[in-house]
């Protein structure tokens, strides 16, 4: 997990000492040999703050999975997963980041609770729709290339056609017709 250093208007789950209690999350990645996609199974996810348990259990905010391949610059964002999600194959190499989010589903003039750190002083903060209300950080999963696209396959396909071609542009010219006499 990477270090976090993002700075928001609001008090944060997970950000250093904004608010008591914190974001566990155990993910489990299997290759489905079937459909050519990486499974990501959520084997546990745990948010240990009764107040954010509260707001997703009543739609009031959401978990957002961000996933982000630095090798094909691909992002993908899945909404209130809850058992596993799926990426084609080709659509990611080498290593992919995750990135948990809780984010609030609606705008809320009183965000505020009493897990907040005394510093805020019981104030009550304004939140947007989509804004970030909980980070986990991110998580690098490494992604073997099982079936790796080369050039070298193209080739073999591009010579065959090309032989091919050429054996029936050799029968159909004009200069390699037999004359039976």
């Amino acid at each position: 997990m990477n270090s976090i250093s993002k700075y928001f208007p609001h008090p944060v789950l997970g950000l250093s000492d904004d608010i008591t209690g914190n974001m566990i999350l155990e993910i489990e990645v299997e290759r489905n040999q079937i459909d050519k996609t990486i499974v990501f199974k959520i084997l546990k996810s745990e948010i240990n703050n009764a107040y954010f348990k509260n707001l997703i259990e009543e739609g009031e905010a959401s978990i957002l999975f961000k996933v982000y391949c630095s090798s094909t610059f691909k992002t993908f964002n899945f909404l209130n997963v809850s058992e596993e999600f799926k990426i084609n194959e080709n659509e990611i190499c080498n290593k992919i980041e995750i990135e948990p989010f809780i984010i609030s589903s609606f705008n809320k003039a009183d965000y505020s609770d009493q897990s907040f750190n005394a510093e805020f002083d019981s104030q009550n903060f304004e939140v947007n729709k989509y804004d970030v209300i909980g980070i986990l950080g991110k998580i690098t999963i490494p992604i073997n290339q099982r079936y790796e696209k080369l050039g070298i396959g193209n080739l073999f396909v591009c010579q065959h056609l090309i032989f091919l071609l050429c054996l029936h542009w050799l029968r159909h010219s004009e200069l390699f017709k037999i004359n039976n006499r």
